[in-house]
């Protein structure tokens, strides 16, 4: 039994090597074998989309899925388009989800690092807008406007974190969200990867979220 367990995993590593040595296979077919192999292990890897756009469709499903949701975004701007506007704009009374978001502190206290203008030192670096400092914090304080209109029904909680702006974290009942942020390009486009709940990457992340939550503030601009 164990030569043949050996026999198969070893087929499935030489599988992969001819996968990605054959330049005919697609990218997307390549993701998705990985996401099949992912699928046997405790990563959950589930799988990968090339951008942010090209994951709309599956996270506007899974939202729609889902009753609880966290958020934790490095500005908020989505959160007035799709998929989010179900959550938002176009809320129906009828719609329970209840939402936790958590977006970046813009004011650094009592000696903290300033993790927002680090962020904005990133984009100015290959984006003119942001040499305009200040100019990050205040497309965040925006965006904290935008929903504190939508925290008064209960079912929407907004909060500020101050810890490095390393990612997006879409939280649903089934799955993870995780677009990571890059120095030298702007979080859209980034791939965002998809991990399945009871994975140890969607637990982590959630445990992340969650910690971040328990000591953040609340509207501190």
């Amino acid at each position: 039994m164990e030569n043949f367990l050996q026999s198969v995993a070893s087929s499935i590593v030489a599988s992969i090597i001819i996968i990605f040595a054959t330049s005919a296979v697609s990218s997307k077919a390549k993701w998705l074998i990985i996401g099949l192999l992912s699928r046997l292990t405790s990563a959950g890897l589930y799988y990968v989309y090339r951008d942010k756009e090209e994951s709309k469709n599956d996270l506007s499903a899974d939202i729609s899925s889902s009753n609880h949701l966290k958020l934790l975004v490095g500005r908020g701007n989505e959160l007035q388009r799709q998929p989010f506007e179900a959550l938002f704009q176009n809320r129906s009374k009828r719609n329970k989800k209840f939402v936790k978001i958590l977006l970046p502190s813009t004011n650094n206290i009592n000696g903290e690092p300033d993790w927002i203008a680090q962020r904005e030192a990133e984009l100015a670096k290959f984006d003119t807008a942001y040499t305009n400092v200040g100019l990050l914090k205040k497309q965040v304080e925006g965006n904290v406007s935008f929903l504190q209109k939508h925290s008064s029904t209960g079912l929407v909680e907004v909060g500020r974190f101050n810890a490095p702006n390393f990612g997006r974290l879409i939280i649903t009942d089934k799955y993870l969200y995780f677009t990571p942020y890059s120095h030298d390009s702007h979080g859209r486009e980034s791939r965002v990867y998809k991990y399945k709940q009871g994975s140890d990457i969607y637990s982590n992340y959630n445990r992340l979220f969650d910690q971040l939550w328990e000591v953040r503030t609340r509207y501190d601009s």
